[in-house]
């Protein structure tokens, strides 16, 4: 039979088979367009979803770097306050004369025969600095003097402690270095500590200048003793031993009974000048050293 043939007889078929033909025709064309159409969609949403995936990786891996981030940040701003609260306990720049004053508060009562500033040590972060101390008292009033080192605000070490009787004194003489540390980095200045107010008067503790001056005007050349010296922002610092007691001198103070005015220091002496009455020149300046733990009083030409 011819294809004609064949389509002759369809067409004579009745209208319910045509009609059923043509819609299964129309949905085989359906179905065919709906499958082709159905794998490209299915392929998209497959890399869609392999996409996604990859993102929600990414994203969950983002996520824990920020969780990290954030824990290393609160641990790095941790380490810093540990390092400003460290640093707040070294020593400033310029802060070695307020360290010889709280060492001077711990030692009340005790003789300083000798204070000095030993040069300074450079390290990688931060600097050593060395002071030799000389004291001498009792044995309570000596292991009291310790004690409160080791607790002053600033952190110092004490080394090379040596011990030794006075013979018919009834006392000790105590030697030993401290080592103050300053720190090598530049201070927040919000973790420095606060000012200390000034206590009642102590061996070392800083006067007004002028009550400082009052109390040196009064007091013989001869009964004083350069047994210090360090130098800071301002310059330097001469530290006299009067009776015991110790007292800081810039240049500029008036000390003795003559008038007498700071004009050098250094770390063998202290140069002064003086006025004094000669009979027939009337007043005429003249020259006087304080030497360190030696002569007292030197008259210079």
């Amino acid at each position: 039979m011819s294809p004609a043939l064949d389509w002759y007889l369809m067409a004579a078929w009745p209208r319910r088979y045509k009609a059923l033909l043509l819609s299964a025709c129309l949905l085989l064309a359906l179905g065919s367009g709906y499958g082709l159409h159905l794998r490209g969609a299915n392929a998209s949403l497959e890399r869609a979803l392999a996409r996604g995936a990859e993102l929600q990786q990414a994203w969950q891996a983002q996520a824990d770097q920020v969780a990290r981030l954030d824990e290393q940040q609160a641990r790095l701003l941790g380490l810093e306050q540990r390092l400003r609260e460290a640093q707040a306990r070294l020593l400033p720049a310029g802060g070695m004369p307020g360290l010889l004053q709280a060492v001077a508060r711990a030692g009340r009562g005790l003789v300083f025969e000798q204070v000095k500033v030993l040069p300074a040590q450079p390290q990688a972060l931060h600097a050593e600095m060395p002071v030799h101390l000389q004291v001498v008292g009792d044995f309570a009033a000596l292991a009291g003097f310790v004690d409160a080192l080791a607790t002053l605000p600033e952190r110092v070490t004490l080394h090379d402690l040596h011990l030794a009787p006075l013979a018919g004194r009834g006392q000790l003489r105590l030697q030993m270095h401290l080592k103050a540390y300053a720190s090598g980095l530049p201070v927040d200045p919000v973790a420095q500590p606060a000012p200390v107010l000034a206590e009642a008067r102590d061996p070392f503790a800083a006067p007004a200048r002028a009550a400082l001056e009052f109390a040196l005007e009064h007091v013989p050349l001869e009964q004083m003793e350069l047994v210090g010296h360090l130098a800071d922002r301002r310059g330097g610092v001469a530290l006299i031993r009067v009776a015991g007691a110790l007292y800081p001198l810039r240049e500029g103070d008036r000390l003795g009974p003559d008038k007498g005015r700071v004009v050098r220091i250094d770390a063998q002496q202290v140069e002064l000048e003086e006025q004094v009455w000669v009979e027939g020149a009337g007043w005429v300046e003249r020259s006087q050293v304080i030497e360190a733990n030696g002569v007292a009083r030197h008259v210079v030409n």
